[in-house]
């Protein structure tokens, strides 16, 4: 069996670096199988400067994300993924060799630049059938801790979200900066128009961003664990609250601590190769066990409301490096759920609740859009 982190990153990790898609052909395995298509000659210069500049930044975060330590690679040894697929790293140099006139002559398939936030994938199409796109879990894809799970340890299908799911953005960028919420383009400029609960994946080469909307009767919980000025003793009573929004209530007015101690991450392969199924099969994990966590708040200011972003290192992992350098023969489409729950501790706290959950269909990183520039990036511009 795979061990509990490699089982929680795998089916993540290989989305996130685009080996999943049918077109990310910088992270292909075996060159002679890119899907290509060559430029016209009268396409704009800087159209494809900018699809050369993103695949370099890809390849270039790659080779630095798949380098693994002698002692992870004896204990991927024993594990159920084919160690012989470490072979296939070679091939990467000659992909780090290519001319970079030949670069420029292999773009992918002509595709429109993603938009912030990401595209809702239709209604009624068939899974797989569309990618670049984003919708919400069916929050009874779940099964989560029962009513009765601290004696009978059974789990049920989730009600519906805590939390209202606002969307889903992804940035290429080098600098994979904290506080993303701090920036004004983030999802679409529309961040704050309501109090977001922000997740924050931190990739080499880029941030993954889940947005979910802050339930206006939890808020007084958030306010008491970030403002000093906040006068606790007029905090709601939790004695009419559900179990999960009890939780829930908890975790956002807990330390950070708490939060890592309690927030966990459902991770769902819907669609996708049997291999990575087999190792991703929806099995909750505290994600802070798994990666180093950081939190921001950012109280509201004038008609912008408030934030709390969670930033999560996903890369700081050993384990997460090595699953980037085994996965990647058997990813050619993927569709994932990400879901993310209060883990409930307390008989007071269940049945659990789902807080949200999203699922992404087949994004090609190649279409992502570069971060926007941040307000001191303007400024060291101009000095």
């Amino acid at each position: 069996t795979v061990d509990s982190d490699l089982a929680l990153l795998l089916g993540f990790a290989c989305f996130c670096l685009g080996f999943h898609s049918p077109h990310a052909q910088v992270v292909e395995l075996y060159p002679h199988k890119i899907r290509t298509a060559r430029v016209s000659i009268e396409e704009p210069v800087d159209r494809r400067a900018s699809m050369h500049n993103r695949n370099q930044l890809l390849k270039k975060s790659m080779r630095s994300s798949i380098r693994l330590e002698p002692t992870l690679k004896k204990s991927l040894r024993n594990s159920m993924i084919s160690m012989r697929q470490l072979d296939a790293l070679s091939e990467l140099k000659e992909l780090e060799e290519e001319d970079e006139s030949e670069i420029i002559g292999e773009e992918e398939d002509e595709q429109e630049q993603l938009q912030s936030p990401l595209p809702t994938f239709p209604k009624g199409a068939q899974l797989g059938s569309v990618m670049n796109c984003v919708s919400e879990t069916p929050p009874a894809d779940y099964n989560i801790r029962g009513p009765n799970y601290l004696k009978d340890k059974k789990k049920v299908p989730s009600g519906p979200f805590l939390f209202p799911f606002r969307g889903v953005d992804l940035f290429l960028t080098d600098l994979c900066p904290e506080n993303v919420g701090s920036n004004p383009g983030v999802m679409g400029g529309h961040l704050g128009e309501k109090p977001t609960f922000i997740v924050n994946f931190r990739l080499p080469w880029a941030v993954l961003l889940f947005y979910a909307e802050i339930p206006a009767k939890l808020l007084p919980f958030l306010h008491a664990c970030y403002e000093s000025n906040y006068d606790k003793s007029k905090l709601p009573s939790m004695d009419k609250m559900t179990g999960p929004e009890r939780a829930a209530a908890r975790y956002l007015m807990g330390n950070d601590e708490h939060k890592n101690e309690t927030l966990k991450i459902v991770p769902v392969v819907v669609k996708g190769p049997w291999v990575v199924k087999s190792v991703v099969g929806g099995k909750p994990a505290i994600i802070g066990n798994k990666m180093p966590v950081t939190y921001y708040y950012q109280p509201r200011v004038g008609d912008r409301a408030e934030y709390l972003e969670m930033d999560l290192d996903i890369v700081a992992s050993s384990a997460a490096r090595g699953i980037l350098s085994v996965v990647k023969s058997y990813t050619s489409i993927l569709t994932l759920d990400l879901g993310f729950v209060v883990e409930g501790k307390k008989e007071d706290e269940l049945p659990e609740q789902m807080m949200v959950g999203s699922r992404l269909h087949s994004i090609d990183p190649l279409t992502a859009p570069p971060l926007p520039p941040m307000p001191q990036q303007f400024m060291d511009l101009l000095a």
